[in-house]
This record gives structure tokens, C-alpha cells and sequence, in this order.
């Protein structure tokens, strides 16, 4: 259950399961299900809408733009490298105008063949962004896996601009979640809070370029993970203390402010 957990919280932080401490792990869960098809790498998700220049985000630093796409290179603690690409899109449910992430994780370089799609909804509230479902479905050569994330209250998962902006700010939610491996019967976690800490500015470098950011510090249990936001970009890093980077490489849709 400790492997499964583990797993799982790294899928919650924003980390591919197949990071250092997990890839035994999850290459071992991978041998009990024997039917799985050969692997074919995946084709690269691409934003299905045109961005309307004139839209207007309600949180700068987490831009819900639709038609907007972010890439990023994923390099791991460990020698595996992956490519992440980010699209959104707004869609509507019982009246309400929500926004669809869809994240695409894509690993070859190491033996794995991962393929990792996250779609996440979002809905705006006077400049506050609550995350309102997560799905995860992973696939390697040798294992498929699915994992959902259900919450017990409102997930805040980035705060109004004004309070993002003050250090010290903080805030949380609290979640669990379900993981199902290939055909096997689901297995639920015990409920887990996310903390989060306004950290204050810093200036990032990365492949796009170099933004003013502010540091966002999220932690799940002994877990910490570092995430830097730049108006009009959204994240334009993230970073563990185990030494798993994202950097964002290229953007469009978007606008630095």
C-alpha cells in the first residue's frame, strides 16, 4: 500500500510515476498485467481552437486561455527525459463555463515508453482557480493504470492574484484517490491534504526565456515541490528536492505580462 500511495502522491504533485524511487515500483506493478498491447508511442496533443487574443484569464499567473499550448522538458532524477505538453480548452457543464487541461507526458529514453495523459478541470472564482476533477491514465509497454482524484471540499488550486502576490500566503485542500491497475479491482487511499505557501519573487531561467516569477511551495507530507509562475505564462518551472525539473520550452496562446 506504501508503493501505491507513493505513486499516486506523485501523480497529485504534478511528477510522472516513473520518477527515481517509484520506477522499480511501478516496473514490478507493470509484470502482473499480461494484457497489455505492444507499446506505440502516442501523437503529440495539439490545441484544437484557435486562441482569442482578447481573452481575458481570471488569475494571470495560471492563464486559462483557450487554444493555449505550453511545452516543457521533464528530465528526471534519474537519466530519463520526457516532453510535456500542455493544451487547454473551455467547455460547458450544466450551464457552467469550465476549463479542460490536458497534460501529455511522453518518455522513450529510458526503456519505459511511458504515456501519461492527465485531464484536469478547472472553474474560476473572483480570480481564485479551483481544480474540480482529475483524471490520470498511464501507459507503458508493459502496464496500463488509471488514477482519480476525488475531492472533500473545495480545491483551491491557485489563489487570487492579490494574495499570491503577499508572502506568506497560504492554503490547502484535501483529497483521496482511486488507482486501478489494468483490469484489476480499484484501491482507494486514506484522505491526504495538499499546503501551499506564497513564497515571494524570483527571477527563472528557462529554455522560453526569462520570466519574474512567483515561487509557489507545495507539500504533501515529507513531499515538497517548488512551482514558479509567471503572469501571463503561467508555471514556467517546477522542481523537486529529489532533482526532477520541468522547464518550459515554448509557448503560444499565451502573453508574458
Amino acid at each position: 500500500m506504501r508503493i501505491v500511495f507513493l505513486i499516486l502522491l506523485l501523480a497529485t504533485l504534478g511528477f510522472s510515476s516513473c520518477d527515481s524511487n517509484t520506477s522499480n515500483a511501478n516496473r514490478s506493478l507493470a509484470n502482473s498485467n499480461a494484457n497489455v498491447p505492444n507499446f506505440t508511442p502516442p501523437e503529440k496533443i495539439k490545441a484544437t481552437e484557435n486562441p482569442d487574443p482578447h481573452f481575458k484569464s481570471c488569475n494571470p499567473y495560471f492563464p486559462l486561455i483557450p487554444g493555449s499550448q505550453a511545452e516543457y522538458t521533464l528530465q528526471y532524477s534519474s537519466p530519463l527525459v520526457a516532453d510535456v505538453t500542455i493544451i487547454v480548452s473551455q467547455i460547458e457543464e450544466n450551464g457552467r463555463k469550465l476549463f479542460l487541461e490536458k497534460t501529455q507526458i511522453v518518455d522513450k529514453s529510458g526503456g519505459l515508453y511511458k504515456d501519461e495523459l492527465t485531464e484536469r478541470k478547472y472553474a474560476c472564482d473572483n480570480g481564485r482557480v479551483q481544480l474540480l476533477s482529475e483524471e490520470v491514465n498511464n501507459r507503458t509497454d508493459k502496464s496500463v493504470s488509471k488514477v482519480t482524484t476525488q475531492y472533500r471540499d473545495v480545491a483551491v488550486y491557485i489563489v487570487d492574484p492579490a494574495a499570491l502576490l503577499k508572502k506568506g500566503t497560504t492554503w490547502s485542500y484535501n483529497f483521496t484517490q482511486q488507482l486501478q491497475m489494468g483490469t484489476d479491482p480499484p484501491m482507494t487511499t486514506d484522505a491526504a491534504t495538499v499546503s501551499f505557501e506564497a513564497a515571494g519573487e524570483e527571477e527563472i531561467k528557462v529554455p522560453a526565456g526569462t520570466f519574474k516569477t512567483i515561487k509557489v511551495i507545495r507539500k504533501i507530507k515529507s513531499t515538497v515541490v517548488y512551482d514558479y509562475y509567471a503572469a501571463g505564462i503561467g508555471l514556467v518551472k517546477r522542481a523537486n528536492l529529489e532533482g526532477t525539473t520541468w522547464e518550459l520550452k515554448s509557448y503560444s496562446g499565451l502573453q508574458p505580462k
